[in-house]
């Protein structure tokens, strides 16, 4: 792909974006990316045909990755767990006490 440079010496070129803004036109499915100094685009329609076999999710592999520090999210999970169980025996706690009109 060539990209027309411009005349005036001082225009962003592509190398001088900083930036690439992605939309997406709701209707018609239309993903634009653009630079943010040049305004220069490139776009695709998904949505135009049907989509390869290769291309549908979920894709097959061959394995599957191993996150890193799996062990340390099971254990934040369980102790973010812990704590909700807290809160809400605390709250329950408070409810019946007002309950009651504060007697335990």
């Amino acid at each position: 792909m060539v990209v027309q440079a411009s005349p005036d010496a001082a225009a962003a070129r592509l190398v001088d974006d900083q930036a690439v803004i992605v939309t997406v036109d709701s209707r018609s499915g239309e993903v634009r990316a653009c630079g943010d100094l040049t305004g220069y685009c490139v776009g695709m329609n998904p949505w135009r045909r049907e989509l390869l076999q290769g291309q549908k999710a979920p894709v097959a592999l061959a394995h599957h990755a191993v996150r890193p520090n799996a062990g340390a999210d099971a254990a934040n999970t369980a102790a973010a767990d812990a704590d909700m169980a807290a809160a809400d025996a605390n709250q329950a706690i408070q409810q019946g006490a007002a309950r009651h009109g504060g007697e335990r």
